[in-house]
C-alpha cells in the first residue's frame, strides 16, 4: 500500500488490525436537483446535474475551456424568486460572484 493507513478494531475477536491505501481512496460529488411534488411526495421527471447543465451552457456560449469557468462543486442550498420557477443556488467552493441557475 502506498499510502497505509490502519486502526486496531474495538472487537478484539476480529482481524488485529484493518489498512485502507488512501491513495488510491477516490471520492466524488455531484451537485443534483431532483423536483419533489410535496403534495403527493413524488419526485416530478427534470432532475438536473448541475455540473453538466454548466458545462453544456458554457459550450453553448463557447466560453473558452479555461480556470474561468465556475462550477457549483457543493451545492448547499437553493432559493427560488417568489411565483417563479426561477432559482438561486449557494455552492462551496465554486465562484467569485452569484451566478443564476434556472431549473
Amino acid at each position: 500500500m502506498a499510502s497505509e493507513s490502519c486502526m486496531v478494531p474495538a472487537d478484539s475477536s476480529a482481524a488485529s488490525s484493518v489498512c485502507v491505501d488512501q491513495a488510491s481512496t477516490k471520492t466524488t460529488t455531484e451537485p443534483l436537483v431532483s423536483i419533489i411534488d410535496t403534495s403527493s411526495n413524488t419526485e416530478i421527471d427534470g432532475r438536473v446535474n448541475l455540473n453538466q447543465a454548466w458545462q453544456a451552457a458554457y459550450v453553448a456560449a463557447n466560453t473558452t475551456d479555461d480556470n474561468t469557468r465556475r462550477y457549483p462543486l457543493v451545492a448547499d442550498d437553493i432559493a427560488f424568486v417568489p411565483g417563479t420557477s426561477i432559482g438561486y443556488f449557494s455552492a462551496n467552493g465554486a465562484m467569485r460572484g452569484p451566478i443564476p441557475t434556472r431549473v
